[in-house]
């Protein structure tokens, strides 16, 4: 029995000093761009413990029953299988750790539902994965895998046998070894088993995801519902919850500034793949990767902090298209039985004589892109497989080409028209196969020069448009759809990371707007009232979508969710509350004013979620 207490607790050694250094692996993996302090790095190993413990005890239980059978029954060479199991659950954990160190680097978090529902993209996943280095996370993988089974095989020998114990000290041994298992696997005797929260104890997302078991996470993801049957952002009652979402959506004696000259102007919508504020100069007075852009607001309406409800461009389609907000975690035009339950601007404006069309050089298959937008009312639908191109990137057709094929078509749409124009050559990876203007980092300056050239596309698309005859009559809705990590490797939860560009353009905007901006927050979820009460058309089935052009429009707001909490934004002040910690992360360092703000963004959230979920019943 002494041979099986010590090989069991060096069996348990050899796995926590693993997921030792798979986490310090995590962290120095990302220090430069999330530096941390001494202390910070002590509390992230200390808070990985019980769910570290938790991990453990799931790698145990199978070894457990091999050692229930043998205590009475002998298993031939049960050391090469306990060996054998030992090795593969080395290489799975280790493979789950460089999937999070990519994925980490791109989304700002670990394995979650949102990634492995990506991996029915096979392609696109390859393609997302190019930008990331390859080669040295395989290095990391092999490096550490081979390392790890030699000091395995060298120092860890271990002797679980018990058949020569006799049968009550088994039982004695036994019962209470599996009672511990299993209070492991949960985390103790309390109500609710283990889950992510134990691990949180920072502002700093990094220090939290490193603190989180890889596998342990791994599997959650997988045991997890993915679709939410109950509201998990209870705040508030029912009626306060509305009361408060009624106050910050409802305008009273709807009065619209016009801002279009005619009555029903040609609409062209430019949705720009990943464009970041942080990148434009005309923005951040810093980075110039856009001049045409800079040039061209100054003939136009530019919105100065418009913030993107997501960072994925299909949570960008629904929350223009419905107005609907991006939900943590989830992602609504997945979810067949409840997109096509959401109102559309689109529709409104077919059952009011606009010819309708989307663009875009990708596939439109992904992410049920083509599906949803079928259902919300685009009647055109061109697609990478529908014209003709010379260049074509991992996600599309090089957006010069899209653009130019864009502007041959649109002459044969009827007006008044309404247009979609996705772009994708900023996607990353970010090609090479462009004019190289920035000639630094090559990830950064990568995705500089691919802004760049969607930004020359994107002028010389307005400028051949101006030939056309139905130019005189058009409004350019120029907006992003996300931003990028990139150029000042933002995580997902900062207001930065959701900080994008938008522009009105063209002659059918009035002049007295031209060169002019709007600095408060306004959002993708107001395109449809911003778009439908120009047209004097009604929006009340928009209910999350504000008019901004109400002259009795006041106290502006902008909403985004990330996968563990929200962001709002309501006048010149700015909060980012994380749910795991259950406090803010960022604050406007005004104590009223925080709980001012945090009991609305907590109330946008409850709706959000009560909304979703109504989708579907």
């Amino acid at each position: 029995m002494k041979n099986f207490l010590i090989s069991l607790l060096k069996y348990v050694t050899f796995w926590f000093a693993i997921f030792f250094l798979q986490r310090n692996i995590f962290l120095f993996y990302f220090y430069k761009s999330n530096p941390y302090s001494f202390n910070e790095w002590i509390l992230s190993n200390l808070y990985s413990f019980h769910i570290d413990l938790a991990t453990f005890c799931y790698i145990l239980l199978p070894l457990f029953i091999l050692i229930i059978i043998q205590a009475f029954t002998e298993i031939k060479n049960l050391k090469k299988y306990i060996n054998l199991y030992t090795f593969i659950m080395l290489i799975i954990s280790n493979l789950i750790l460089i999937v999070d160190l990519g994925l980490f680097a791109e989304w700002g978090l670990k394995i979650n539902h949102k990634a492995i529902s990506y991996l029915i993209y096979p392609q696109e996943v390859i393609n997302s994965a190019k930008i990331t280095p390859i080669y040295l996370l395989l290095f990391i993988f092999i490096f550490f895998s081979l390392i790890s089974i030699w000091f395995y095989i060298k120092f860890i020998t271990i002797d679980l046998k018990l058949t020569l114990v006799k049968w009550y000290k088994k039982i004695f041994l036994i019962i209470p070894l599996l009672f511990l298992c299993f209070l492991g696997l949960r985390g103790g005797l309390q109500t609710f088993p283990i889950d992510r929260s134990w691990s949180y104890f920072s502002e700093k997302t990094l220090l939290n995801q490193s603190a989180v078991n890889s596998s342990w996470n791994f599997v959650a993801a997988l045991s997890e519902n993915e679709e939410f049957e109950f509201n998990p952002y209870q705040f508030y009652d029912n009626n306060k919850c509305n009361e408060i979402f009624h106050t910050l959506t409802n305008h009273v004696n709807d009065s619209t500034i016009p801002i279009f000259k005619i009555n029903k102007p040609n609409i062209i919508l430019i949705l720009l793949e990943g464009w970041s504020a942080e990148a434009m100069g005309v923005l951040s007075g810093n980075i110039e990767s856009t001049p045409h852009f800079s040039e061209l607001s100054k003939q136009g309406l530019l919105f100065t902090n418009f913030i993107s409800t997501g960072f994925r461009t299909e949570q960008a389609l629904a929350a223009i298209t419905a107005g609907f907000p991006s939900q943590p975690k989830t992602t609504i035009i997945r979810k067949f039985g409840k997109f096509d339950n959401m109102p559309s601007f689109v529709k409104e404006l077919y059952n009011n004589d606009y010819h309708t069309s989307y663009y875009y050089g990708g596939d439109l298959y992904f992410a049920n892109t083509e599906a949803y937008l079928k259902s919300a009312g685009y009647k055109k639908i061109i697609g990478q497989n529908d014209f003709k191109y010379k260049r074509f990137t991992e996600w599309g057709a090089f957006d010069d080409e899209l653009f130019d094929y864009t502007l041959n078509d649109l002459n044969n749409n009827k007006q008044p028209f309404f247009s979609m124009i996705m772009t994708s050559t900023s996607h990353e990876p970010f090609t090479r196969d462009i004019p190289r203007i920035f000639k630094g980092d090559e990830l950064i300056d990568g995705y500089l020069n691919v802004m760049h050239f969607c930004d020359e596309s994107l002028f010389k698309f307005i400028e051949n448009s101006k030939k056309e005859t139905w130019y005189k009559n058009t409004i350019f809705l120029i907006v992003t759809d996300h931003t990028n990590r990139f150029p000042k490797l933002r995580q997902n939860y900062e207001i930065e990371r959701h900080w994008i560009p938008c522009l009105f353009y063209g002659p059918a905007l009035k002049d007295n707007f031209k060169g002019k901006t709007i600095d408060y927050p306004v959002s993708h979820i107001d395109f449809p009232a911003i778009i439908l009460s120009q047209l004097g058309l009604k929006y009340d089935k928009f209910k999350w979508s504000k008019n901004i052009f109400d002259k009795n429009y006041q106290s502006p707001w902008a909403f985004y969710t990330f996968d563990e909490g929200f962001g709002y934004l309501k006048n010149k002040d700015k909060i980012v509350f994380d749910i795991k910690l259950n406090k803010l992360i960022i604050s406007t360092n005004n104590k009223v004013l925080d709980d001012s703000l945090s009991k609305e963004g907590k109330a946008l959230l409850q709706k959000l979620l009560d909304d979703y979920i109504s989708l579907s019943k």
